[in-house]
């Protein structure tokens, strides 16, 4: 996950403006939508704070959210500037048509030119489900290939079935051009405890379009390593979680306040 610090001399409105990053991305959707979307809760009805009669719908919602997400993490050795990192560069993904993972773009090694024969120190991968359960164990890197990529998103392709067959579900998927929600809608956050993933039911505070990386700031700040896991509106998987932002006074320290950006899905072009 990215963080993000901004010091301020005097209390005020914020804008926060990024530099513009080139998208090499335009995806498109491959395959039809087979999956049936987890049934919303009333917008009216906060996830967050349900009265008892919901308590047990948005549960299942969430178990069906988190049936979904994994953590994945490369082993080796890894350059951090003039270091070498022995610990291994993780994140959280979303499965998404049995074979695919939508992830984050910013781990310590280019996925984007990882391969059987350029394996950049990797010696394999491990997966974990969201309660923390170890799914595979130092992989091969060859299992998977990256099949697209942006400034923010990365799209992992294992191949047909291949999730299917270890049993965890896929989400559906959404891309931004068939987005209707709004700000102030509620939507669902991957974060994590450090040992498992959980969901944070938060608000949509501003959704820009108009940026190379088109994204939604969400009032809720998460941990790190929950950098890539998924964001869901109404069941799909809409956005993968991109940076947090902490405002400080720039004089006193005085905490000020933080927020998350999340990278909304482009139409997924998955490759051959």
């Amino acid at each position: 996950m990215k963080r993000i610090f901004l010091f301020f001399i005097v209390m005020g409105f914020v804008s926060i403006h990024f530099p513009k990053v080139p998208s090499s991305l335009w995806w498109q959707q491959a395959h039809p939508q087979t999956h049936k979307p987890i049934e919303a809760a009333k917008e009216s009805i906060s996830r967050s704070r349900p009265l008892p009669p919901q308590q047990q719908r948005c549960a299942v919602q969430e178990q069906a959210i988190l049936a979904s997400v994994v953590r994945i993490v490369f082993h080796g050795q890894f350059q951090q500037g003039q270091h070498t990192d022995f610990r291994g560069s993780f994140g959280h993904a979303t499965v998404v048509n049995g074979r695919y993972l939508i992830t984050h773009n910013h781990f310590s090694i280019d996925l984007t030119a990882l391969s059987a024969s350029n394996p950049q120190g990797v010696t394999g991968f491990s997966l974990y489900n969201a309660a923390g359960q170890r799914i595979l164990h130092n992989a091969p890197v060859g299992t998977f290939q990256a099949s697209a990529h942006n400034a923010e998103t990365l799209i992992l392709d294992f191949g047909e079935n291949y999730f299917n067959d270890l049993e965890i579900m896929s989400a559906p998927f959404k891309s931004v051009e068939a987005l209707t929600l709004t700000v102030g809608s509620e939507v669902g956050q991957i974060d994590w405890d450090g040992q498992q993933a959980y969901v944070v039911w938060t608000t949509v505070t501003e959704i820009v379009q108009d940026h190379a990386t088109p994204h939604l700031v969400l009032d809720n700040y998460v941990m790190p390593g929950a950098s890539g896991g998924g964001i869901f509106w109404n069941g799909y998987h809409i956005a993968n979680s991109w940076a947090d932002v902490t405002i400080k006074n720039a004089r006193t320290g005085e905490f000020l306040g933080s927020f998350s950006l999340a990278a909304l899905n482009d139409q997924i072009n998955h490759g051959p």
